[in-house]
């Protein structure tokens, strides 16, 4: 069976248990059901599921197209970005429920997004990753939070 407790500390969810047998139709439905970016990667940080939202965040932050069976690392376009997602989702891989605000996409499409990552594991092992993400790019305003690097206004 493969778990991902974690999802019960995501937006107040009681937490789900997935059995490997569940249906493409459920998964869908269930990464779906997530209003926010929400993927799945293996420990080789190949996409095994995602949901539309995902998909338009990637396409909006790097032009590219995600496919299940795609690397990760292969479609976020920045290198920074890249060691930045890769580092995150190392920490879950290690067995850690690991939470990050990092700055993702290019120069014209920049947004900070929020991250949880959960490991998952089948019969104890770390299989892969679940993660979702917020974007808390229009929080900056409220908080007047920026960008490292960014210049201000004197």
């Amino acid at each position: 069976m493969v778990e991902t407790p974690c999802w019960s500390k995501v937006k107040g969810r009681a937490a789900m248990y997935i059995s490997g047998d569940i249906n493409r139709i459920a998964q869908e439905a269930l990464l779906d059901a997530v209003a926010d970016p929400a993927f799945f990667v293996n420990s080789e940080y190949r996409y095994l599921a995602f949901n539309e939202a995902h998909r338009v965040a990637v396409r909006v932050l790097y032009g590219t197209e995600v496919a299940v069976g795609d690397s990760l690392l292969d479609t976020v376009m920045l290198e920074e970005d890249r060691r930045t997602a890769q580092a995150n989702i190392d920490h879950a891989l290690a067995g850690e429920v690991y939470r990050d605000a990092s700055w993702y996409g290019t120069d014209g499409s920049r947004r900070l997004y929020s991250v949880t990552y959960c490991p998952a594991r089948r019969d104890g092992v770390i299989i892969g990753v679940a993660c979702v993400s917020v974007d808390a790019t229009n929080l900056l305003q409220l908080n007047r939070v920026e960008e490292p690097g960014a210049k201000t206004e004197s």
